[in-house]
């Protein structure tokens, strides 16, 4: 073997480099997957690359999507929480359209025995976020005998524009995908390759977490997607109440015209693909007004049906799945949303729950100002949750197919804890074992136990279907109400669906049209 580990992958000779002295774990950083997507690739499915000549050196990142600060802001005012510096958390990456990359991370060059391959989605909100993001870092995982690959795919306006005439000018009548289109094309880039790293092309758990873990759900239901992974990780999101159409986000689009200040729509695409970069990113604020994500539509190509409707017919993909929520996340996003009085919240009630309103009510009682905070947190966190995460779980086990649910519960001492629980993003670093990645958060010395029993929980997951290992906690295949509860103690529960999330089903059911 050369010095550098060295591999061959899409017709390229390409050398990584080795994370430590030991040389047990090799990185490959900035894997270009798909051509970049820049002029008249803009707006267009991933195309193919064209292998080059000579010895490529993969050691470092390529640029992350072009976003706006969302990331950043996210884990410094975390930061605050937790008493650090926001300066503790890094400036955003360098970015750029031509961000079409991923990482390899592996341990099994050497070895003709083949490993499972983790893939992870990154989370936020589909418009911020990236493959380098802290703690994503994969030579962790690595170690425990999988291979991890983390992956870009365009956000925002880029990866998630529906307009008519992208649609007219596609050839699947297809808009608004792209993002998504991404994420299959980097599934099919580890098919083609993945075995050079020593992966198995059999055994791909795709994994994410927040709208990367919901981007899982939504592959469970692509028909472009299937036979591309094996077993499916969805941490705290669902897009199972989202009731997008291309029809409807094809409305929207135009919008985009209007704040571009582009006049001739007989020539709207042209000029939308020589749009400047930086415009683009000053119009998506207000484009999305007041939506602080984006999401795939339903456009019967890349995404069947809306994903509730899917895995309420038993529909989506036969994969085993190991889902689940953390107890608090709304106490970390709250931040982003309006603040409501009691007169404003019973509106908002009104507004969101129409003839259920009453009993959503009863379920969410405010009394006072004081009571509108834990009320919203409590049920934002069982609507976009814990009660979705429980109903995809209950759909696998419908059509007998293996799913682990879990409830996150760990909160970390003092006062930040206090205040936040168990946070939106608060597994992640337990989940890839690198809990010294995010310095701004204070832990326990005991949490290294809880970060090993879960990153072995995941991996375990990976190899088998199956999450147990010996010295665990045996965690129940939810079958009614079975659950693990994931905190300073590891402990399985049962605990049939609350009346909460048999509101929230009702609520589905009848936005869906789901007997």
């Amino acid at each position: 073997m050369t010095d550098a580990p060295r591999v061959q992958a899409e017709g390229e000779l390409i050398d990584g480099a080795f994370v430590d002295d030991d040389r047990l774990v090799a990185a490959f950083k900035g894997l270009r997957y798909a051509a970049p997507p820049v002029g008249e690739r803009r707006w267009r499915p991933p195309q193919p690359i064209k292998a080059r000549r000579g010895l490529q050196r993969a050691l470092e990142y390529g640029p992350s999507c072009p976003q706006g600060d969302d990331s950043v802001r996210f884990s410094r005012e975390l930061a605050v929480d937790f008493g650090s510096a926001p300066a503790t958390v890094p400036e955003l990456p360098e970015t750029g359209e031509d961000c079409l990359f991923l990482n390899v991370w592996t341990s099994n060059l050497e070895s003709s025995a083949l490993q499972p391959v983790m893939v992870w989605i990154h989370g936020g909100s589909n418009v911020s976020g990236s493959a380098r993001d802290i703690p994503y870092d994969g030579a962790n995982l690595a170690r425990r005998g999988v291979v991890v690959v983390t992956l870009n795919y365009r956000l925002g306006l880029l990866g998630f524009l529906a307009h008519p005439d992208l649609t007219a000018e596609s050839p699947n009548h297809s808009s608004g995908n792209y993002g998504l289109l991404d994420q299959i094309a980097a599934l099919e880039w580890v098919q083609r390759n993945i075995e050079e790293f020593g992966g198995d092309p059999a055994r791909v758990t795709l994994f994410g977490q927040s709208t990367g873990g919901a981007n899982v759900l939504y592959l469970m239901t692509s028909p472009l997607a299937e036979g591309l992974f094996h077993r499916a990780i969805s941490q705290s999101g669902s897009p199972m109440n989202d009731t997008r159409t291309l029809s409807g986000e094809e409305a929207r689009g135009p919008r985009l015209l209007e704040l571009l200040g582009i006049h001739d729509p007989s020539s709207a695409v042209e000029k939308l693909r020589a749009a400047p970069l930086e415009r683009l990113l000053e119009a998506t604020p207000e484009f999305l007004n007041r939506e602080h994500d984006c999401s795939p539509v339903v456009d019967h190509w890349a995404v069947s049906d809306a994903p509730g409707r899917v895995f309420a017919a038993g529909r989506q993909h036969d994969v085993p799945l190991l889902v689940g929520a953390n107890a608090d996340e709304w106490t970390s996003l709250g931040r982003y949303a309006d603040a409501l009085t009691p007169a404003g919240f019973s509106g908002w009630l009104r507004s969101s729950w129409g003839p259920l309103q009453e009993e959503a009510a009863r379920l969410y009682p405010v009394a006072d100002s004081a009571d509108v905070a834990p009320a919203v947190r409590r049920w934002q966190t069982d609507h976009w949750f814990g009660c979705p995460a429980a109903f995809a779980a209950s759909a696998m086990a419908a059509i007998s197919t293996p799913a682990y649910l879990y409830r996150f519960v760990r909160r970390l001492p003092g006062a930040a804890g206090d205040l936040l629980g168990a946070y939106h993003g608060a597994e992640v670093a337990y989940v890839f074992d690198n809990l010294a990645a995010e310095s701004w958060v204070p832990r326990p010395s005991g949490d290294q136990a809880l970060a090993d029993a879960m990153a072995r929980y995941w991996v375990g997951f990976a190899r088998r279907g199956d999450p147990n290992d010996d010295g665990l906690p045996e965690w129940p295949r939810h079958v009614a109400g079975q659950y693990l509860e994931i905190g300073e103690e590891i402990v399985a529960r049962t605990e049939p669906p609350g009346e909460a999330c048999r509101l929230w089903q009702h609520r589905l059911e009848a936005e869906l049209g789901i007997n």
